[in-house]
């Protein structure tokens, strides 16, 4: 199961060092963060104190590893940074001078400190309704934190727009929700704003005006 990182420090999970039974992939303890630098707290059950234990990192889903960190003691932390956005592997072991190729990760971390990013349209339709469709591309974006609102005018309250259907996630990891508004006001202009949210609790909101031919029903 995946979990949102809500501070810089791994504070729930406590990595055991010293051996480790093959993992599958859907009990490796999961996070997503929107910080880029975080600490992973360890403790070693091995009764010598000058004994070196190795942060192992793996970008590329466990293909290879590099070692980042090296700490001595029986517990503390390691002190994570990175400059990118990405999935991360983490192994932490005790005398190991290598990982190999394919080894199971102890932690799995998602790092996405980027917000949301959002693409909106309007288009009106010949029978007078408006067709909006938003884009919204992230690492992880969740689908079902996408939400559509309209307002009439300043002192308008904001009005959820429902969606033709659910938004749906495309092939290349984008999510396109669309909703068809029918103008029933005497109002020219609307404007209309998507709010989304991701895994790791970026929200990004994205507002358009829009021309409109109100509708002749009340």
């Amino acid at each position: 199961m995946q979990r949102i990182l809500k501070t810089s420090v791994l504070t729930v999970l406590t990595l055991q060092l010293l051996v480790m039974d093959a993992v599958a992939q859907d009990q490796i303890p999961t996070y997503t963060t929107k910080t880029r630098r975080f600490e992973i707290p360890y403790t070693v059950t091995s009764m010598d104190a000058s004994a070196v234990t190795t942060l192992w990192v793996s970008v590329d889903r466990g293909k290879a590893w590099s070692a980042f960190a090296k700490e001595t003691g029986q517990g503390g932390s390691f002190q994570f940074q990175t400059k990118q956005d990405g999935e991360y592997w983490f192994r932490s072991q005790t005398g190991a001078e290598q990982v190999s190729s394919g080894s199971t990760p102890q932690l799995r971390v998602y790092v996405d400190a980027t917000p949301p990013r959002i693409q909106m349209t309007a288009r009106n339709l010949p029978e007078g309704d408006v067709l909006i469709e938003s884009l919204v591309t992230d690492q992880t974006v969740v689908a079902n934190q996408v939400l559509m609102q309209i307002t009439t005018g300043p002192n308008s309250p904001w009005e959820v727009l429902p969606f033709q259907g659910k938004p749906i996630r495309l092939e290349n990891g984008d999510v396109r929700a669309v909703s068809r508004y029918k103008p029933t006001t005497a109002s020219r202009v609307v404007v209309v704003r998507t709010i989304a949210r991701d895994g790791a609790g970026n929200t990004t909101g994205l507002t358009k005006q829009v021309f409109v031919t109100p509708s002749s029903e009340p």
